[in-house]
């Protein structure tokens, strides 16, 4: 039996709360994916749009990473999806796409 293969990457709409709030929200089904990239850690590297913003709290109960206010807020309004990877050297990267 071949090992699950991990996904490149996930995509997640962006909600008016994650606007809002400043968080990057994932639904149930995506949980799996995430718990499997970073383990249950309870902090991880987090590049936003390309510009690293530093070690951040994972909320594993409300499947929630918070990247600031200012940061969801600037999110043109065109911008309907979080795309969410996972790299070794960086961490987490979200873009907005």
């Amino acid at each position: 039996m071949e090992p699950e293969a991990l996904e490149v990457s996930v995509d997640v709409p962006i909600t008016h709360s994650a606007r809002r709030y400043g968080y990057v929200f994932w639904p149930e089904e995506v949980d799996s994916q995430m718990q499997r990239w970073f383990l249950r850690a309870e902090r991880i590297p987090v590049v936003f749009q390309g510009e690293p913003i530093g070690d951040k709290s994972i909320d594993w109960s409300r499947r929630r990473i918070y990247v600031g206010i200012p940061k969801t807020l600037a999110i043109a309004p065109d911008r309907s999806t979080f795309r969410i990877s996972h790299d070794d050297s960086k961490g987490l990267v979200v873009r907005c796409v």
